[in-house]
């Protein structure tokens, strides 16, 4: 994720310039490609804060419901099911 941060905008922009030179010499197809470049990197980045997320909730998982007790296991079943919930637990582990 951090080759894509900071230039998936140069990626996008290059990607455009080569569909103008390689395939078809339009603005709007160039631009086209580079809008959709730039979604489908911002995709990938999604999916794999989404795994990333996952595995580390479960590397977690147990960890956490023996620290906790009956606390921890409830937040963890909550988790199961939302989110934004697991993403929190993700950032406290």
């Amino acid at each position: 994720m951090v080759v894509f941060s900071f230039y998936r905008f140069y990626l996008s922009i290059a990607a455009g310039f080569l569909s103008y030179f390689l395939v078809l010499p339009s603005i709007w197809f160039s631009v086209a490609i580079a809008i959709g470049v730039r979604v489908f990197i911002g995709a990938i980045e999604k999916m794999m804060r989404i795994i990333a997320v996952d595995r580390c909730f479960k590397l977690h998982e147990y960890r956490f419901k023996q620290l906790l007790g009956p606390y921890g296991i409830r937040m963890i079943n909550k988790a199961e099911k939302s989110f934004a919930l697991r993403k929190s637990l993700y950032e406290v582990f």
